[in-house]
């Protein structure tokens, strides 16, 4: 039997979970079935809820708790007055520049000046001062036992903060005191001396600097003076002229000059040679008539020729003409023609000769001038390179000089400048608004500490809770039984479950253990196998009010069903069906009592009682023996089912005997109690034995505070009116009782009686 229907070897769509498991009654319709893995988030975020309505109470206490704690520490704490005093600081340089266009206060101001004001103000170079001026290690000696300055700097500095107005050069000194006189009183007695501290301070940076910058000037004049000397010394040795020495003018630009003028002379003469003597070679390479047609050209102009030149070419035109007309050579017109010509010619000629002459002269006297000029020109220019680098000492000394003179006309002004402006009066800290006392108090800010309790007393009463669900190891849903014991969960019974043979009108409580005999039905190998007994790790898990519920529901589905009490022990099935319990299974497995005699009929139709009987020396003994085997062999022969209450498995071995001597076995967990690791030692239990797991049955669930399983309410109300409850239900004769609502009155026999 132990292996017939082990959880492995059954799946649970077609007996367990399927057409008559959760499938078709839980989480298949109503469940969580339907919604699939499409709302995973929101289930995450339903398990968070359960959470929180599942601590509760603990949640609004330690919510209580630190909202109570937090206006009670708000209520006896001191009173403290608040005074507030504005100054407004300007950055100053630490030193005076003297190439700087005045003085660069408050502009480009450092990050970090803020922050270093911050400090400046709560050094005890700072707060000594206002300690002796007020006395206050006189007042507060007294009233705070304070013997020493630096005891009362400590207590001065804990009452001084002091913030930057943003976007501002603005510093808001805020003090801190019992007494808002004395806040006001310290808080501009601080101002005061910081203003005095800057003030002075920027006096001692200014005499220092003013001191420097004489200094410097001083030795810019030895300088300067230095400077001058040695160009006059230089400018003596090499005999330079220079008419400008405070200037920038070079003295050679005068001779630079000359000598470019100078090169301007020899060029033009060179051009003017180069052109005579192109003229020159034109001139001799022609003769007669095409040297005089060629004067034009060449750009030689001669009065004679220019007045010669068209009578001839008048008298040659008449002479061809008259030669045209049929004169002869010897006619007096041709002869007188050609004396004319000869004469025109002559005349032509000696002037052409003459102007060749000339221009050889001016030839000749050009190229003379040229070289001479050429020879001065290169005189020029080596008298200017010595010059240059004679001058060149010159020209460094006369820029040291000048250079020099300039820092110190610079300096100088510096000085005079900024000894004006010592003169005038300096505002380095400025006080704008002055500190009063306080009308009211400051701290402790009520509102906000208690709004900072209820936040806190939120997140600690939470965060509590979750921290107290991660401790808390005990079976909480359907998936933690199946991932830790790999069984299915048969049905989850409801808290505050009712005894339903004594309760007829609680019909919402009869669908949890129809649901639990449907899965018993679906799943167990066959008919044969009909003897069940229900364990438990642990007592008080409603094993016993699980198995009373059941076999009731059975029998009024028409099943012949018997109960038999094998809880030696602490029997309590006799209670629940109100039944006496003088004699009964100890009887049949001590003595030769026949079963007919001990088994007892109930109010309920169809069920039978064996009770337990006066417990024997040894239950166990007796249970393991052959009567308990021939009792088993005879309850499964004359009833359709028979069901057998057995104490606890852990701890206690009748339960072991029973498991081993029947068919199936469930396992009752109830809700919320016992760690899952005493799930799996049941489990291990059962099997060590040889026992046949069907499944488990998750009990005494609270469906108010777990949403999983608030289905069943939803379900009941839903299906479950007066009207449903009148037809009864799988075809039962039940009666219903006035007012359908459902029961919630613990029963007589309730768990606090169940192992």
């Amino acid at each position: 039997m132990a292996d017939q229907n082990t959880p492995d070897s059954r799946p649970y769509g077609s007996t367990g979970y399927g057409a008559n498991g959760y499938g078709a009654n839980g989480y298949g319709a109503d469940g969580y079935g339907a919604t699939g893995a499409g709302q995973e988030a929101k289930l995450h975020f339903l398990d968070y809820w359960r959470v929180i309505r599942l601590r509760l109470p603990i949640i609004i206490l330690a919510f209580l708790l630190v909202v109570v704690t937090a206006g009670v520490t708000t209520y006896f704490m001191p009173r403290q007055y608040e005074s507030n005093v504005i100054i407004e600081v300007e950055q100053n340089e630490q030193k005076i520049r003297i190439f700087s266009e005045g003085f660069q206060g408050g502009m480009g101001m450092d990050p970090r000046f803020a922050t270093t004001q911050f400090q400046i103000i709560q050094r005890k170079e700072m707060l000594y001062p206002v300690i002796d001026s007020m006395k206050l290690l006189e007042r507060w000696s007294a009233e705070f036992g304070i013997r020493s300055r630096e005891q009362a700097y400590f207590k001065l500095r804990s009452m001084i903060d002091v913030r930057e107005v943003r976007n501002t050069n603005l510093l808001q000194i805020s003090v801190e005191s019992t007494d808002p006189q004395e806040a006001s009183d310290l808080a501009n007695s601080i101002a005061q001396e910081y203003q005095r501290k800057r003030i002075e301070d920027q006096q001692k940076l200014l005499s220092g600097s003013l001191a420097t910058l004489e200094d410097e000037v001083a030795k810019q004049r030895a300088k300067v003076q230095e400077a001058n000397e040695e160009m006059g010394r230089i400018r003596t040795e090499l005999g330079i002229t220079d008419l400008a020495p405070d200037s920038l003018e070079d003295p050679m630009q005068s001779k630079e000059t000359v000598l470019q003028q100078q090169e301007a002379q020899v060029s033009e003469a060179r051009m003017m040679a180069s052109n005579l003597r192109t003229k020159y070679v034109e001139i001799e390479k022609l003769s007669g008539d095409e040297l005089m047609r060629s004067l034009p050209t060449l750009q030689i102009e001669d009065q004679t020729v220019v007045t010669i030149l068209p009578q001839y070419q008048e008298v040659s035109s008449e002479l061809a003409r008259a030669l045209q007309s049929g004169l002869g050579p010897r006619h007096p017109t041709i002869l007188s023609l050609g004396a004319k010509k000869a004469t025109y010619e002559q005349q032509l000629s000696d002037q052409v000769n003459s102007i060749r002459r000339t221009l050889a002269a001016n030839l000749e006297i050009t190229e003379r001038s040229m070289a001479k000029m050429e020879e001065e020109l290169e005189a020029a220019r080596e008298d200017q390179r010595d010059s240059k680098t004679r001058g060149s000492e010159y020209a460094r000394a006369k820029n040291n000089y000048i250079q020099a003179k300039r820092v110190l006309e610079a300096a100088e002004l510096r000085l005079s400048t900024e000894t004006m402006q010592r003169s005038m009066p300096m505002s380095p800290a400025r006080i704008w608004e002055k500190a009063e006392p306080s009308a009211g108090p400051s701290k402790p800010k009520v509102l906000l500490n208690m709004a900072l309790a209820v936040a806190v007393g939120l997140i600690v009463g939470v965060g509590l809770a979750f921290f107290l669900e991660y401790l808390d190891t005990s079976v909480k849903t359907m998936e933690d039984v199946e991932n830790y014991l790999q069984v299915p969960v048969l049905a989850v019974v409801p808290k505050n479950i009712q005894l339903l043979h004594s309760h007829p009108e609680a019909v919402a409580d009869i669908e949890a253990y129809r649901i639990l005999r449907t899965n018993l039905e679906f799943n167990r190998p066959s008919a044969e196998h009909n003897t069940v007994t229900c364990v438990s790790g642990g007592a008080g898990e409603g094993k016993s009010t699980t198995l009373n519920n059941l076999a009731c529901t059975f029998a009024q589905g028409g099943y012949n069903t018997l109960i038999v009490d094998a809880d030696m022990r602490r029997p309590s099935q006799h209670r629940m069906l109100e039944l006496d319990n003088e004699k009964g299974l100890s009887d049949f497995l001590t003595t030769d009592a026949d079963l007919e005699e001990l088994v007892h009929p109930t109010s309920v139709p169809n069920l039978s009682l064996l009770p337990s009987g006066k417990m024997p020396y040894d239950s166990v003994g007796v249970l393991n023996s052959q009567r308990m085997v021939d009792l088993v062999a005879q309850v499964k022969n004359r009833y359709d089912i028979v069901f057998f209450d057995s104490p606890p498995i852990l701890g206690l071995s009748d339960a072991s005997v029973l498991v081993r001597s029947l068919d199936l076995t469930i396992i009752v967990v109830q809700h919320r109690r016992f760690p899952r690791a005493m799930l799996r030692r049941v489990k291990q239990a059962v099997l060590n034995v040889g026992g046949n797991i069907l499944g488990v049955v998750l009990n005494n669930v609270d469906v108010r505070h777990d949403q999983y399983y608030e289905y069943y309410t939803n379900y009941y109300n839903y299906y479950y009116t007066p009207q449903k409850a009148q037809e009864g239900v799988n075809g039962s004769a039940a009666q219903p009782a006035k007012g359908a609502a459902r029961s919630r009155r613990p029963a007589k026999v309730g768990l606090e009686d169940d192992y």
